[in-house]
């Protein structure tokens, strides 16, 4: 659960369990890794000469 959701969720509904949705979890994992990756593909396109500068 996104952090800033946490306080006002446990301000208004105190005796409610907070969960987090596997589905939502799996998303965010693989949304990471996805920009991760894109990022290391950026950088691998790169040509050498610049890279070295």
């Amino acid at each position: 659960m996104w952090r800033p959701y946490i306080a006002p969720a446990r301000t208004f509904f105190p005796n409610a369990k907070i969960i987090v949705v596997k589905y939502h979890f799996i998303r965010q994992i693989t949304w990471a890794i996805k920009c991760t990756q894109t990022a290391s593909e950026a950088h691998a396109n790169f040509p050498a000469w610049v890279l070295q500068t």
